[in-house]
């Protein structure tokens, strides 16, 4: 497996000391069927969303923050409870990025009790904290990542995942990313009413808008990104 590069997206400002560039970097981690997400702000913060599967941590996810010189990270964003998002960011975490700020997940309902979910808990640790909708984390120079859907929860509404299949896809982080005139969305394994299931990411697209990049919810699943999340995203690039 090879690394992908990163996508740049780069604006400049005047300010009191002469033209300053700021820089958004979005690096989309080769874990194969699974996922990992790195953001960089302009002004350096960091945050991984996701870690991909058990190993995955330690044999992509850690040299490839390595390799791009960090030396930790700020925030980390679990989506949701299934090992192809989360079962390699113990390793991430023990091979010296546990977040300084925090590690983001859902929140305590319906947990998993096996090994793995363990792991993750011993990793974390005391980072561990929950968002809410409309959360918003810096990132520098105008740069912004806000909460768009927790545990079937949107600005526009909410869908209780637990009536429906998949519940906890349904339930998954979503967040959406600006830059002046660039946004980008991804969210995980999030439903839109394919297959019998919550249709929560119809309510996080219409809040959201037209967005630049997106990345395909749950791998590009008919029960992800229906009608109404495509033409209201209208991406100009989908990331699988």
């Amino acid at each position: 497996r090879s690394n992908l590069a990163a996508l740049l997206f780069s604006s400049c400002l005047i300010g009191t000391q002469g033209a300053q560039a700021g820089e958004l970097s979005l690096h989309f981690i080769d874990v194969g069927q699974a996922s990992s997400t790195l953001v960089i702000g302009p002004d350096g913060t960091t945050v991984l969303i996701d870690g991909g599967d058990p190993g995955d941590g330690n044999n992509f996810v850690v040299p490839y923050l390595t390799g791009l010189g960090l030396t930790g990270l700020d925030y980390s964003i679990m989506s949701h409870w299934h090992t192809d998002h989360y079962g390699g960011l113990d390793e991430v975490f023990n091979g010296g990025f546990l977040p300084s700020i925090g590690a983001y997940d859902r929140g305590t309902n319906d947990n998993p009790s096996g090994t793995q979910a363990v792991q993750y808990f011993a990793a974390v640790g005391t980072q561990r904290t929950f968002p809410t909708v409309g959360q918003v984390l810096p990132l520098g120079d105008g740069a912004t990542l806000e909460f768009v859907a927790v545990n079937g929860v949107t600005p526009l509404g909410s869908d209780n995942p637990s009536s429906h299949a998949q519940s906890e896809n349904g339930r998954s982080i979503a967040v959406v990313v600006r830059y002046n005139d660039f946004d980008f969305y991804i969210g995980g394994d999030i439903t839109s009413g394919g297959s019998g299931t919550a249709d929560v990411e119809s309510l996080a697209a219409q809040y959201i808008g037209q967005v630049e990049v997106v990345q395909s919810s749950h791998h590009g699943s008919k029960t992800s990104s229906g009608p109404v999340v495509i033409s209201n995203l209208a991406p100009s690039l989908v990331i699988h």
